[in-house]
């Protein structure tokens, strides 16, 4: 969304990422190693992804997998959030990495000791609430440029 509101000049003031799926198309070490016996398995990053791809769009296109876009310059700021026992955490990392590349102002945090899903589990885990702050903090941050 970020990449279509640029290519459409509409402003945006930041964008977070929280554990995002950035590349459907290829396979990483980290969706081989915690794709069984974490909270997001194989079998339902294959259901999200069937979801999202329902209208007959591949994989590869980068608007599916920002991961594969040629050009990810003059994004907004970023806050990029992965969990480090996550099947996503390594294309997020990827990602982060792509951003800065092309010159974006990017955030990265990748959560130690969590799992995909735990910012949801406010009620469970202090990291979660650590990281709603965080959130609210960065945002804070941008507003008040």
């Amino acid at each position: 969304l970020a990449v279509r509101a640029r290519n459409r000049q509409i402003p945006i003031l930041g964008q977070v990422l929280v554990y995002p799926a950035t590349d459907l198309a290829n396979s990483t070490a980290s969706r081989e190693t915690f794709v069984f016996g974490y909270s997001l398995n194989k079998t339902s990053l294959d259901w999200f992804a069937s979801q999202y791809l329902s209208g007959g769009v591949a994989v590869s296109d980068p608007e599916v997998s920002p991961l594969l876009m040629d050009n990810v310059s003059d994004l907004p700021p970023t806050l990029l959030v992965t969990a480090d026992h996550d099947p996503l955490r390594d294309e997020g990392r990827a990602y982060a990495r792509k951003l800065i590349g092309a010159g974006n102002e990017v955030c990265y945090v990748e959560w130690r000791g969590t799992v995909h899903g735990f910012m949801m589990m406010d009620r469970f885990t202090p990291a979660a609430r650590k990281l709603i702050g965080r959130i609210a903090e960065w945002c804070n941050s941008l507003w008040n440029r």
